[in-house]
C-alpha cells in the first residue's frame, strides 16, 4: 500500500505567519510552552518567548528544528505557481546549468590544492 501524502496543516509565506501556524500546532496537540520546552530540550521559558504573540526571541538554526519536532511538524517548500509566473521575467539563466551549485571560493581552492601545482 502506497504511504498516504501528509496532511497539510499550514501554508505560510512569511516570519509571522510561521510563528502562528506553530501556535496553532502547539493549541491542536494540546500542549503547554512548558511541554514544548521539556519535549524540545529547550531553556525553561524559551519557546514562550519564541511563540508570543509578539516574540521576545527569534527562531534560531537549533531552536527551529528542535520546535519542529517538539510539534511533530517538518517544513515543505512549495512552488507558488502565482508567484513564478510573476518573476519569471526577471529570472536569468545562467550558462552554468540546471541542478549545478554554485561552487563556493573555499570549495575551489580545496580543488586547486587537491589537484597540486600547475
Amino acid at each position: 500500500m502506497a504511504d498516504a501524502l501528509p496532511r497539510v496543516l499550514a501554508s505560510v509565506t512569511d516570519y509571522a505567519e510561521l510563528l502562528a501556524a506553530l501556535r496553532k500546532r502547539a493549541a491542536q496537540l494540546g500542549i503547554t510552552r512548558v511541554e514544548i520546552d521539556e519535549i524540545a530540550g529547550l531553556s525553561p521559558g524559551h519557546s514562550s518567548k519564541l511563540l508570543a504573540a509578539e516574540p521576545t526571541k527569534n527562531l534560531g538554526l537549533k531552536s527551529l528544528a528542535l520546535l519542529l519536532g517538539a510539534l511533530a511538524v517538518r517544513i515543505a517548500l512549495i512552488e507558488d505557481e502565482p508567484m513564478l509566473r510573476r518573476i519569471s521575467s526577471r529570472i536569468h539563466h545562467r550558462s552554468r546549468g540546471a541542478g549545478q551549485p554554485h561552487r563556493s571560493r573555499q570549495a575551489r581552492v580545496n580543488g586547486a590544492a587537491q589537484r597540486g601545482p600547475v
